[in-house]
């Protein structure tokens, strides 16, 4: 039976059986149905379709049978079939909406693979959608990991409610959530975090306006926070279409969207950083006023530029290193000067003889006064006499060593009887200096001098000390927060690669990120049993998660033809098609031979590329490796690998169940994998499920 024949109905038709049948044809020649799944139908089932006697009944059917979504399922039931498809484009769920059109999850009609198709809302203004065109273009040529970059476009003509063309973009269709839907559901921010987020969009928008875009249209709706929480951008040029404005629309685009310049992205940008964290400003000194320099009504007395904001942002990140600390050296006046005798002459002598300096001068008359004063802080220097009665002087210098009442405090010893060996036995006990009785004032005033210079030159080598100390730290974490942003920038670099491959396959961006955690999850599992003890420390299950998506990247080299065939592979076919092994790792070798500096990462990928289709009985390939010659990190990915493909469906095959997924892993296909691998992923099996869930296409 042709795909697009209808099978006749043998009893006499009504208005009603016209309609359904007409309905009928009209999804299959237009590819809301798709061809080969009716093709596949039995005679029967077929039959019984095209006899439904209403709408709802067809529907309903069509559903039944996985011919039709849901949503597809709801318009057919209504009579709506304008829209279902958009150029080669198959419509299979709205994912949300906004007030210029609303964003689909959607199918190319001949590759099957997945999309988000936005269909604008039909527009009279010819001239502003020629110029989203032109938008359009230029950011299909943007290769920032923060835009999610437009594939296609076009209009659809006749597809709107009253016969209107719908103009409508294409794009990849990325993991995650809205910024506005998180929101929602989760509530506000913690301030910091979306720092970090709406950062990652200013350097997006940075280099969009090097390219002289600007997205108009800034809004929550229009960020897209993946699951690992990075965040990317969507629409861009969208803004340029009629619309109303909003709490996030720049004045000068309500007025004229075709004049206004990079500085209406930096008020989106604001306005969507004010909305994430409403009622938590305060929780980030100062964010509130940078905000506000951002979302300043005339652009002239705005934040100038995307990357200037993306500067303001990156000081509220929660990696973003403390202020250099403002050092104030200690001053060069204002000391104190405790002065130890017995006798009161000697103390007048001292305080006359330091009248005029800039300190303030106490006294104390014996051993346990001066102690009393000396433990209540704030000396800088004690002239203290040797022959205290009592308790001595060279016991009061050893028990104010002993516990020092502050940095640096300076003792000059005063004595007049001491010889050679006593002065060098207060010097060991800590003494700075000596001065023997009777001493003129000159004397006195010169011994104090030196040494509060010494103290002073002491207390700025501590000051410096703890800046460098505290710049050291700071100089860490900048280094720190920079390697983290290398491994993004190298974890960004990947799956830009691999994206390489989802543009030939029928393969989904969620397909990447699922393969990603699904090997986190079970490296983690695996690495607390006594099988793996030892053998998958955070690093190695780190690396391993980063070149995953890499698993298939040689398939860029396998036939368009040959990989995405529906039906069963001919011996040659299938020899091209497990080529992709070995010219994946290959092509990553050389790029390791290039880059010795990460050489354990390439390494790492080239094992997973050239051996996650090897079998644990040795019946695999490109290598036919068995056992334990498997590089460990390929068959983490071969477990995490083949789960997501029974899972998800393809043209040529519905999805299994997790149960049955499940089931083919842990008992259906002996030899195929690690037996100490398949023990942990059926205890851990739940968690691949839920990751399924969370990131489904």
């Amino acid at each position: 039976m042709s795909a697009l024949i209808v099978p006749a109905v043998a009893r006499p038709e009504s208005a009603v059986d016209r309609l359904s049948q007409s309905t009928l044809r009209r999804l299959l020649a237009g590819g809301a149905v798709a061809a080969a799944a009716w093709a596949a139908l039995p005679s029967a089932a077929a039959a019984a379709l095209a006899a439904a006697p209403d709408l709802s009944t067809l529907a309903a059917g069509l559903l039944g049978r996985r011919l039709l979504t849901p949503f597809q399922a709801g318009r057919v039931r209504d009579g709506h079939l304008g829209g279902l498809v958009l150029g080669n484009y198959r419509l299979l769920d709205r994912l949300g909406g906004g007030p210029r059109g609303d964003t689909f999850r959607a199918e190319h009609l001949a590759l099957g693979r997945p999309a988000a198709v936005k269909a604008l809302h039909p527009t009279a203004d010819r001239k502003a959608l020629g110029r989203l065109f032109l938008d359009v273009r230029a950011v299909a040529n943007l290769r920032h990991p923060g835009i999610v970059a437009v594939a296609d476009a076009g209009e659809e003509p006749q597809a709107g409610p009253d016969g209107q063309p719908v103009p409508y973009l294409v794009s990849e269709l990325p993991a995650g959530r809205t910024l506005a839907d998180l929101v929602a559901a989760d509530g506000p921010l913690d301030p910091a975090a979306a720092c970090q987020m709406l950062h990652a969009v200013a350097e997006a928008l940075t280099d969009a306006h090097r390219h002289g875009l600007v997205h108009r249209g800034l809004t929550p709706s229009n960020v897209l926070v993946t699951p690992d929480g990075h965040a990317r951008l969507l629409d861009f040029g969208v803004g340029r279409l009629p619309g109303p404005a909003s709490a996030f629309t720049a004045p000068e685009v309500a007025r004229d969207p075709a004049t206004c310049d990079a500085r209406a992205d930096v008020y989106g940008l604001a306005a969507t950083l004010r909305f994430a964290v409403a009622g938590r400003l305060a929780a980030l000194p100062g964010l509130a006023a940078a905000i506000d320099r951002m979302l300043a009504t005339d652009p002239n007395g705005r934040t100038p530029t995307a990357a200037a904001a993306g500067r303001e942002l990156a000081r509220f990140r929660p990696d973003a290193p403390p202020p250099l600390a403002a050092v104030t050296p200690p001053p060069a006046a204002g000391h104190r000067v405790l002065v130890v005798d017995d006798e009161e002459s000697i103390r007048t002598v001292c305080r006359l003889a330091l009248r005029g300096e800039p300190l303030v001068c106490d006294e104390a008359a014996d051993g346990p006064a001066a102690l009393d004063r000396l433990a209540a802080g704030g000396y800088d220097l004690v002239l203290l006499d040797v022959d205290l009665p009592g308790l001595d002087g060279e016991r009061v210098l050893r028990r104010l060593r002993a516990s020092p009442p502050a940095a640096h405090v300076k003792v000059l010893m005063l004595s007049g009887r001491s010889d050679g060996d006593d002065l060098s036995r207060l010097l060991a006990a800590g003494a700075d200096d000596h001065l023997g009785k009777p001493f003129s004032p000159v004397q006195c005033r010169g011994r104090v001098q030196a040494l509060l210079r010494l103290k002073d030159a002491q207390d700025r080598a501590d000051a410096l000390t703890r800046q460098l100390a505290t710049a050291n730290a700071q100089l860490e974490a900048a280094v720190s927060a920079k390697a983290d942003e290398l491994v993004h920038a190298r974890s960004a670099m990947v799956l830009a690669l691999a994206k390489l491959v989802e543009q030939k396959s029928a393969e989904s961006g969620g397909h990447l990120l699922r393969i990603q955690r699904y090997v986190r999850v079970l490296a983690e599992a695996a690495a607390a049993t006594p099988a793996f003890a030892g053998r998958l420390d955070p690093d190695f299950v780190a690396v391993v998660e980063a070149v995953s998506p890499l698993h298939d990247i040689g398939k860029v080299g396998v036939p368009d033809a040959v990989l995405n065939k529906p039906g069963p592979l001919t011996p040659d076919e299938r020899r091209q098609m497990q080529a992709h092994a070995d010219i994946g790792a290959d092509t990553l070798a050389e790029v390791a031979a290039r880059y010795p500096l990460f050489a354990g990462f390439f390494a790492t990928a080239v094992d997973v590329a050239r051996c996650h289709h090897e079998r644990w009985d040795g019946s695999g390939y490109p290598r036919r490796l068995a056992g334990e010659a498997i590089p460990l990190a390929a068959r983490l990915v071969a477990v995490a690998d083949v789960y997501d493909a029974l899972r998800s469906r393809r043209v040529y095959k519905p999805g299994l169940s997790h149960t049955a997924a499940v089931g083919h892993i842990v008992g259906g296909s002996p030899g195929h994998f690690d037996p100490a691998l398949v023990a942990v992923f059926g205890r851990a099996a739940g968690q691949f499920d839920r990751v399924f869930r969370e990131t489904a296409d």
